[in-house]
């Protein structure tokens, strides 16, 4: 752990117990069917927003919907007139990221599907004096924590080999009064959220 600029201010740790919202978790399911084709079906949906991208090996999107105020949703893909290659599928909602790798085969007039995975957004509860961080983290590599203060400089970091729950408590009483921003690194996933500190003390989440 290091600490940039310990007379600017001080954190403290504490572990937390992980905090899920109650209900049945949304089901995200992926299946192969006929020739070069699929079917996503998300279940359990509970009217939360998911976002559904189907990326090339490059990186370029080549499917982008957005998908909300529902219960189920099924949708079939159909892959025959792109190239044989790579492809991902990501989708995304309030709480995780699903990932499912595919590869186009023309000469088997098929499609592939590799092991999908799962990766749980964080969570930060804002409630001064206190900022409360809380994860699922079950891929291999660091996890690495880093806030910045408006102009992008720096203030904490830190960096560490941990799976399972994490649970983190920040007191930011000694913070200047200004906008921050909170970033959490994966290996596989970058994820940020401003959050400002008023002159009356008050801490909240602001928008990206």
């Amino acid at each position: 752990m290091k600490l940039l600029s310990k007379c600017f201010f001080a954190l403290v740790f504490m572990s937390c117990s992980l905090f899920l919202k109650a209900g049945v978790e949304p089901e995200v399911s992926i299946r192969s069917q006929r020739g070069q084709s699929f079917s996503l079906h998300l279940k359990n949906m509970n009217k939360e927003t998911f976002d559904i991208q189907l990326k090339d090996q490059f990186g370029i999107v080549l499917i982008n919907k957005k998908v909300e105020d529902q219960d189920d949703y099924l949708q079939f893909y159909n892959l025959k007139k792109l190239p044989t290659g790579n492809y991902t599928m990501r989708i995304e909602s309030e709480r995780k990221i699903t990932f499912q790798p595919i590869h186009v085969n023309h000469e088997k007039k098929s499609i592939e599907m590799s092991t999908k995975k799962e990766i749980y957004k964080p969570t930060l509860k804002f409630e001064y004096p206190n900022l409360d961080l809380n994860m699922l983290h079950f891929e291999e590599g660091a996890v690495g924590i880093k806030i910045r203060n408006k102009i992008g400089s720096p203030l904490y970091e830190d960096e560490f080999f941990t799976t399972g729950s994490i649970g983190k408590r920040f007191i930011v009483t000694t913070f200047p009064a200004e906008d921050y921003i909170f970033e959490i690194r994966t290996k596989n996933y970058t994820y940020e959220q401003t959050f400002s500190i008023s002159q009356d003390n008050k801490i909240q989440k602001a928008n990206l």
